[in-house]
């Protein structure tokens, strides 16, 4: 090993040498030049450095103008660039600056990266750990790979199974299974893996299909066919696909579900919810009004509306108001006053009034197809006399009583009309009386 050192503001130029050299910088500045043997490199003030393809030691106190190539090297600067080639790279800025590593022609290598200040830094294919005290600009490759950026972020990563965190700012990365937190607002793309994304404050998401857990404080989020997990803290826009969903509401939402079998929560908020499958939705509601199968919430309540399939509504402590689908919908009253509104089509609604409180029970459209007592259109539970009325589109109690459409069996009170197309079952409710009935729609 040769022994090197260069006066303050001068030059060393031993890019043609390939032995192992070991250089110091005096004063405050200099220029070193050396070839591919392993070299290490002490600069006390600043310097520009630039060495081969060996495995380099450089250190430089000051700010660092450093270029090396392809082997495992180790390189501190207090502040400036970094360009190193395809090796496990150790890059350490005190201040800021910016870092290129592993985008050589090389062996993929797996290199760190540390900055105290705000950082640009672009990496290559290797599974790279990057760290940023300030803000930072991040490109990486397709490598399984670890960020951190303590202030704003723009991170860019590959394919690989990421774990991203960022204090504020945007990341997007490929189809891996991810990782990403981010402290305050933020926009996250990811690709198709199983991800798992919180953001605290605002936030974007976009994900593709694979089974997602994703947590925001607010914000949109948009999610392909797997079976994901959503919670949003305050008002949200959320669009996922045909998997079976869990989403929870806290605030004002507008939720878009695909065909799975989806568990939908809820807040106090103003909400529209459209669920083409099977949904189950509960929610700590004020004034609402429920629609089965695709749900529109709105000012203080809820309108959720199911185009097919079935769905379960349930009330909070409001007034609420449900509206059945052309599915199987079960209505579940709160501890408000509720109204319960029967669908069409060929499912049953089941419609349960909670005791105690005063409801109304609406049939508006006839059935299409014959029906019987065993196969009812609409099933109507815990009906008590003096609190609960039933409407019947166009009928009175004594054009039912005349025209013999009311009949008891087993402990129930069954009304038939349309010839059999339109069937109604008060269950448990056997005394019938024209005060139940009120021509007055809601």
């Amino acid at each position: 090993m040769a022994n090197y050192t260069v006066q303050g503001g001068h030059s060393l130029n031993l890019s043609s040498d390939t032995s192992n050299d070991y250089i110091t910088v005096l004063g405050p500045s200099g220029t070193v030049s050396a070839g591919s043997g392993n070299d290490s490199v002490n600069a006390l003030g600043n310097a520009k450095v630039t060495l081969g393809s060996g495995r380099d030691t450089v250190n430089v106190h000051g700010v660092g103008q450093v270029t090396v190539g392809n082997g495992n090297d180790s390189i501190t600067v207090g502040s400036g660039t970094v360009s190193a080639g395809s090796g496990s790279d150790y890059v350490s800025v005190g201040g800021s600056g910016s870092v290129n590593v592993g985008t050589g022609s090389g062996p993929v290598g797996n290199s760190t990266i540390i900055f105290g200040g705000n950082a640009t830094v672009t990496a290559g294919n290797g599974s790279d750990s990057v760290s940023v005290g300030g803000s930072g600009k991040i490109t990486l490759g397709s490598g399984s790979d670890a960020v951190k950026v303590g202030g704003a972020g723009q991170v860019t990563a590959g394919g690989g199974n990421d774990s991203i965190a960022v204090g504020s700012g945007t990341v997007s990365a490929g189809n891996g299974s991810d990782s990403v937190s981010v402290g305050g607002s933020g926009k996250v793309t990811l690709g198709s893996g199983n991800d798992t994304v919180k953001v605290v404050g605002a936030g974007s998401v976009t994900a593709g299909g694979g089974n997602d857990s994703i947590s925001i404080g607010s914000g949109t989020v948009s999610v392909g066919s797997g079976a994901d997990t959503i919670s949003i803290g305050g008002n949200a826009t959320l669009t996922a696909g045909n998997g079976n969903d869990s989403v929870s509401v806290g605030g004002s939402g507008k939720i878009t579900l695909g065909s799975g079998s989806d568990t939908i929560t809820l807040g106090s908020g103003s909400d529209t919810l459209v669920a083409a499958g099977h949904a189950t939705v509960a929610g700590s509601l004020g004034s609402a009004t429920m629609v089965g199968g695709q749900l529109q919430y709105t000012s203080g309540g809820a309108m959720l509306s199911a185009t097919s399939g079935a769905a379960t509504l349930a009330g909070g402590s409001g007034s609420n108001r449900f509206i059945g689908g052309t599915g199987s919908v079960s209505m579940l009253g709160g501890a408000g006053n509720d109204t319960f509104v029967g669908g069409g089509g060929t499912g049953t609604d089941t419609m349960v009034g909670a005791l105690g409180t005063t409801n109304v029970f609406e049939v508006v459209s006839a059935g299409s197809t014959s029906r019987s007592a065993i196969n009812p259109d609409h099933i109507i539970q815990n009906f008590v006399h003096g609190h609960d009325t039933l409407y019947v589109e166009g009928h009175s109690y004594s054009y039912l009583l005349s025209h013999h459409d009311i009949t008891t069996s087993g402990g129930n009170t069954i009304i038939t009309l349309d010839g059999g197309k339109t069937v109604i079952e008060l269950q448990g409710y056997t005394t019938l009386s024209a005060s139940d009935i009120t021509t007055t729609k809601s």
